[in-house]
């Protein structure tokens, strides 16, 4: 949205808000140009002195706020939006200080969170035979020429198993014919 306004030219950047006295006539000549706009300034956190918020506060069509308070209705509510050097300032450190606090609350995952979770997810073969696997450079004892063959414990059984049960279904079948 700020940069919205910065593109629409209606976001005016503004050295110090300060004024001599808290006058409201005197800060009504400064905004004579806006007569009809709706303003918005936004001052610095802990303002230098306090005569521009008192020659403010009986103006009709401007709202002061600080960078605390300062929200996207009222960038939408206000035609104008005026901002200080050190109300910029102080907003760049709230939007930080809500950005940082954001992930602390939300428990949103960071870089060093999500290894500790997939490293407690990978399981012992995983880690123990396929890992070193993909990461070595050269497989020992790899030859092409050679065809694979993939075996465990049960496999080998199951395979037995059924070169057993089909040779007692030869015999039985030779039998028959007998």
């Amino acid at each position: 949205m700020l940069s919205a306004k910065l593109f629409e030219d209606k976001l005016i950047f503004v050295d110090t808000e300060e004024l001599e006295y808290p006058k409201t006539q005197f800060l009504e000549a400064i905004v004579a140009p806006f007569k009809q706009d709706k303003l918005c300034f936004l001052t610095a956190s802990e303002p230098n002195n306090n005569n521009f918020m008192l020659a403010a506060r009986n103006l009709q069509n401007m709202r002061v706020k600080t960078p605390g308070v300062f929200n996207v209705p009222d960038l939408l509510k206000h035609d104008y939006i005026f901002v200080t050097k050190q109300g910029l300032i102080d907003l760049e450190n709230v939007l930080e200080a809500r950005h940082a606090n954001y992930f602390r609350n939300k428990k949103v995952a960071t870089e060093s969170s999500i290894q500790r979770a997939q490293s407690k997810v990978i399981d012992k073969y995983e880690r123990d035979i396929i890992k070193p696997i993909l990461e070595a450079d050269t497989l020992e004892n790899y030859d092409d020429s050679v065809p694979l063959v993939l075996q465990s414990d049960s496999l080998k059984s199951y395979v037995d198993d059924l070169h057993q049960l089909q040779r007692d279904n030869s015999k039985s079948s030779d039998d028959k014919q007998e």
